[in-house]
């Protein structure tokens, strides 16, 4: 996906958004980690789609964190749009 199809998504729906996760120490061998777009679009179950790590970084600028969990060992984070990027990215 390109940056502005992962934007579309981001704004098509307020539950949209970008969710990070790892497992595993930080510095150590075995560490796994990944990021996937969540995209509800009116069924039960939202889609997931697996992005790269230079697909969230051609997207980062236009996000932040709106919520953390877990420790270094295993943790994640949601990631949506900032308020003041909505429209303008």
């Amino acid at each position: 996906m390109k940056r502005e199809a992962i934007l579309q998504v981001l704004r098509a729906h307020p539950d949209n958004c970008i969710r990070s996760y790892h497992r595993g120490h930080p510095l150590g061998n075995g560490r796994t980690e990944g990021r996937v777009l969540v995209r509800h679009y009116g069924g039960l179950i939202p889609d997931e789609i697996v992005l790269t790590a230079v697909m969230f970084l051609e997207v980062q600028n236009a996000l932040c964190v709106s919520e953390s969990w877990g420790s270094d060992g295993l943790g994640g984070c949601t990631w949506r749009l900032r308020e003041d990027a909505g429209d303008r990215v």
